[in-house]
């Protein structure tokens, strides 16, 4: 008996869909604390695996709350990967039913061998808990890395970033250095911050001319804000997490999205230094012309009473 053509479409996406959910469920499910984890994952095993990413991007880990879907997500993976700062994972573990396998990701990111090492790192622990192999994966994205930063330090070395004095957020620091910015001073989190460190910041930047200071996006932007303010600096924001910009997408993305932000501070603060140079030579021929002015009423004074005699 012949089935209506209908029937038969219908019966077809009905085995495609089953499919497709079967595929998707046979693909382990990998809880990531951060985007930069989540981004990494991705990259060397995305279509091997289901990647959720638990906290936002845009702000700082330490500060944010787990909620109820957290746990439920925590318990139906297979692996959870974490960098340790967090304050929560093992209360999370342990909500959740201590049944996932919990890996410490430990150390920076933000530089460019630092970052090779947490892909060398991940890629291993997909292979050892997932018996996954991404070695062709890990591979070209440690070329990618190697062109990234030949192309980061070629652009940014044009400027001569060594001439410039900056102020930078400590978690930043690593990065600035390794583009060659002068780093004079560094400065915690607000809430690590004794009384008196931003006049010290201000007193520092004023003394050494510093014509940046560099914020970390995640740990809050008013006291970069406040000591560029006060020290006639440019303010410049980066970000220690990918996807808290369009095209920002993994780790690669954000480092040179933080270069990017750097050279165009950097011509700005040069453009800063030319203006205040012309406002400088202003102001001087403003007090020439003035005293030349003084000079000519009293000659004239002068003359007019010998005249007067």
């Amino acid at each position: 008996m012949m089935l209506p053509n209908m029937v038969r479409v219908c019966l077809a996406l009905m085995v495609v869909s089953l499919l497709v959910h079967s595929s998707s469920q046979e693909r382990p499910l990998v809880v990531v604390t951060s985007t930069v984890l989540g981004s990494i994952v991705e990259d060397l095993a995305g279509d091997q695996v289901e990647v959720q990413v638990i906290l936002n991007p845009a702000l700082c880990p330490a500060h944010q709350d787990l909620k109820p879907s957290d746990v439920e997500l925590v318990s139906r993976a297979e692996l959870l990967l974490y960098h340790g700062f967090e304050p929560f994972v093992d209360r999370l573990v342990e909500a959740a039913g201590n049944k996932t396998v919990a890996v410490k990701v430990g150390g920076p990111w933000n530089t460019f061998e630092a970052l090779k090492g947490k892909y060398r790192n991940i890629s291993e622990i997909l292979t050892e808990y997932l018996g996954l192999d991404v070695s062709g994966r890990l591979e070209d994205c440690l070329q990618a890395i190697d062109r990234t930063e030949n192309e980061i330090l070629s652009s940014i070395g044009e400027l001569e970033p060594s001439r410039i004095n900056v102020i930078v957020m400590a978690w930043q620091a690593d990065f600035v250095k390794s583009l060659g910015f002068n780093v004079v001073a560094t400065y915690p989190p607000p809430e690590r911050m004794s009384t008196g460190y931003i006049s010290n910041l201000v007193s520092v930047g004023t003394e050494k001319n510093v014509q940046m200071v560099i914020d970390n996006l995640q740990s809050g932007v008013d006291v970069g804000r406040e000591v560029a303010n006060r020290i006639g600096a440019v303010h410049v924001i980066l970000t220690n997490f990918p996807e808290t910009s369009p095209g920002v997408e993994n780790v690669t993305m954000m480092l040179k999205y933080n270069a990017e932000t750097l050279k165009t501070a950097l011509l700005m603060a040069e453009v800063k230094v030319e203006l205040q140079k012309a406002q400088r030579k202003a102001e001087t021929f403003l007090y020439l012309s003035l005293g030349l002015a003084a000079i000519v009423i009293v000659e004239s004074l002068i003359i007019a009473v010998r005249m007067v005699k």
